[in-house]
């Protein structure tokens, strides 16, 4: 059969298919990304054209494919989840984030930016001795922050999950599958959180740990190069107490770890599904018990509970992981065990990238009201 008959007889079928099912999966960035592929056929269809468009599909499909990337420590998935939370200590989250489902938050994504202009982001690169990186970062400024020179900010660094990392800084986990920063961008402006910073650096698979050997140091990265590059490039507010560390999954092991091993850094630290370990199932990275000890959470809490208790904490995990759920659960009773205070929070969803989603605006309320914003003039209400 010649070539263009057997491409005709290919691709027709596909496109038929596509077309016809309206390109309809489960995730809201892919169905956006597959019917604008669909849509890119012209009306005169001709073999060249549909072998154009279905690289491009297969492009996109390639790309969404990369960004949720199975964990390989954690079988890291995204399916929808919602219901209701559990919740106590003293910070209680509100309830209506976790009750939107997917197609309201696409319809408020629309009505939102019908009326506001996109986040504003600015994407860096610098070369990190820490590392022997070439390393990218991503960073959101607050609506104000252009119109307000003589205001400065607390910073979030906000840490990715396995899987959730690319070297050329053209996917952000927090930003392109989560929407972290449209997130804190509506809930400054409707002043339900104050305004911040946020940080998203690159980190690889390395769990963020100075690894063993001479490998990348991946904790001084963020603590002794992150941080005073920002610090001298935005207006930010350059106290351990006015900065917050978070993550998900291996970024919230990573969060929790350098915390406390940099708690001159960091006063506040988010641990979202944290993906805790023992070294029998630790990476080789980890390095022997000696090196491992200092930088698992776990040992790092028996040793220096007098560190931890200088901390603002957030701990939270997903009500049907139960992969991680007990693990988790377990380091919240050696948090109790030691007096070290604490807020817990536990929504509906497992170790997936919905349950993150859906938790987002509670996760930024908490930093919000742990950061400290310095002078009272810094807490000036942003005039919409």
């Amino acid at each position: 059969m010649k070539p263009r008959v057997l491409a005709l007889v290919c691709i027709i079928p596909l496109a038929l298919v596509g077309i016809a099912l309206g390109a309809r999966p489960a995730y809201c960035a892919t169905k956006t990304t597959v019917t604008n592929a669909v849509a890119t056929f012209p009306k005169t269809t001709t073999i060249e054209s549909l072998s154009l468009a279905f690289t491009e599909l297969s492009l996109q499909s390639r790309v969404l494919n990369n960004m949720r990337a199975t964990d390989m420590f954690a079988d890291e998935v995204y399916p929808p989840a919602n219901n209701s939370a559990i919740v106590d200590d003293d910070f209680a989250p509100t309830t209506e984030a976790l009750a939107i489902n997917n197609d309201d938050e696409l319809d408020l994504d629309a009505e939102a930016a019908s009326v506001f202009p996109p986040p504003a982001t600015e994407r860096h690169t610098f070369a990190s001795d820490a590392t022997g990186r070439l390393s990218p970062y991503l960073v959101y400024l607050p609506p104000d922050y252009f119109d307000r020179p003589d205001r400065h900010y607390p910073v979030l660094y906000m840490l990715h999950g396995v899987g959730g990392n690319d070297p050329t800084g053209e996917y952000w986990e927090w930003q392109d599958d989560l929407g972290l920063f449209k997130d804190a961008d509506r809930m400054i402006r409707a002043d339900e959180i104050e305004p911040m910073i946020i940080v998203l650096p690159q980190g690889e698979d390395g769990y963020w740990v100075d690894q063993a050997d001479g490998g990348p140091q991946w904790g001084t990265f963020v603590a002794h190069e992150m941080v005073p590059l920002i610090d001298a490039e935005f207006r930010t507010l350059p106290t351990r107490e006015s900065r917050a560390i978070g993550g998900l999954s291996m970024g919230a092991h990573g969060a929790l770890q350098i915390s406390m091993n940099f708690p001159d850094v960091f006063g506040v630290v988010g641990a979202h599904s944290p993906t805790i370990r023992g070294q029998d199932t630790a990476p080789y990275y980890f390095g022997d018990m000696e090196h491992f000890k200092k930088h698992d959470p776990t040992s790092l809490v028996m040793a220096h509970p007098e560190i931890a208790r200088t901390l603002k904490i957030w701990l939270d995990v997903g009500q049907q992981d139960e992969t991680w759920g007990p693990v988790v659960q377990a380091f919240r009773d050696l948090l109790t065990q030691e007096n070290i205070p604490y807020t817990w929070y536990s929504g509906p969803g497992e170790h997936h990238g919905d349950y993150w989603r859906s938790s987002s605006p509670e996760y930024l309320r908490f930093y919000s009201s742990a950061l400290d914003y310095g002078a009272k003039e810094n807490l000036t209400p942003l005039e919409h």
